[in-house]
């Protein structure tokens, strides 16, 4: 609906409407990739390498609680959407947190602290080697 609703109004105000509905299209692919690289990461395997080449540099790149987490918002949406990992000293994704209402705290843990680094943890993505 809200492409007929550019296409209704292109003639009356000409390309800055056009350009309106290309962001709105753009936003939603961007949302779409942030989701595929979220469910793409596997826990104990993922590097931080391979989700800057996906997603580029992070917004924010800090320690909580002593872990260094690092985290992209989502661009052209809200700050509240956001991806953002804990990676250990190795730089491996240890714990992940995906566009979680702000109202529900997240507290980065150490996800693979019990597990060998070459064994994925259930649920969190496609295995790959």
């Amino acid at each position: 609906m809200r492409t007929l609703a550019c296409l209704r109004v292109l003639p009356v105000l000409g390309v800055v409407v056009m350009a309106a509905c290309r962001q709105g299209a753009q936003t939603h692919e961007t949302v779409n990739s942030f989701l595929a690289t979220a469910k793409s990461v596997v826990l104990c395997q993922t590097t931080e390498a391979e989700l800057r080449l996906q997603l580029g540099e992070p917004h924010r790149d800090g320690i909580l609680h002593g872990g260094r987490v690092l985290s992209w918002i989502v661009p052209g949406t809200s700050a509240g959407r956001y991806l953002a990992v804990l990676v250990d000293s190795r730089r491996i994704v240890t714990d992940l947190y995906w566009d979680i209402p702000t109202a529900v705290p997240w507290v980065p843990t150490d996800q693979c602290a019990s597990r060998s680094a070459a064994e994925p943890v259930a649920g969190t993505g496609p295995h790959r080697r």
